[in-house]
């Protein structure tokens, strides 16, 4: 990788600090085999939203919009948090991988996504980045894809085994949740 940009340069709703940022995306780069074949990354970090959303929105370059929320320290508001930064930006690292792989088949970054689909690559990739080592609090993630799939022994049965994968597909992900049924509309 040639160039990681984060933006902003100075943060004024959150407790970060502009190198500290770029370190722990670049340490993230470093841990996630094979993202150091992007050219570019440019990281785009919204202080105005406290939410733990990431998504790519741009794959040539590759782009990053994160919500502030994604790095920050649970237990302490508006502070920085490396871990949870470099576990946001793996995930997304692993779905930039996953969206380079043509034996993948994902669809195009604008195109919708159903959330149960699109909650199980997030659990397919957060599985990678603890596989990396990365401490992770599993049950939040299983709690989170209940919401997404409904709440059911089927649903945790395919939790454990995204979040056990290694080499899925598009296709693979939208037929392990197929037969699950939400048990709210969210």
């Amino acid at each position: 990788m040639s160039g990681v940009v984060v933006s902003p340069e100075t943060f004024e709703k959150v407790f970060f600090e502009h190198a500290e940022v770029l370190a722990s995306v670049e340490a993230a780069v470093a841990l996630v085999p094979g993202a150091s074949k992007f050219e570019d990354l440019l990281v785009n970090v919204d202080e105005e939203v406290q939410t733990n959303r990431v998504r790519i929105t741009s794959t040539s370059p590759l782009v990053f919009e994160v919500h502030s929320g994604a790095m920050e320290d649970t237990t302490s508001p508006r502070s920085f948090s490396d871990l949870q930064a470099k576990v946001n930006v793996g995930r997304l690292l692993f779905e930039a991988l996953d969206r380079a792989d043509d034996g993948f088949g994902a669809p195009a970054v604008d195109s919708d996504i159903s959330k149960e689909v699109r909650g199980a690559w997030d659990i397919y990739c957060f599985g990678r980045v603890s596989a990396l080592g990365l401490r992770m609090h599993k049950p939040r993630y299983l709690y989170n894809f209940h919401n997404w799939v409904g709440f059911s022994d089927a649903a945790s049965e395919v939790f454990d085994e995204l979040w056990s994968a290694k080499a899925l597909s598009f296709a693979d992900l939208e037929a392990k949740v197929a037969d699950l049924t939400p048990t709210r509309t969210i």
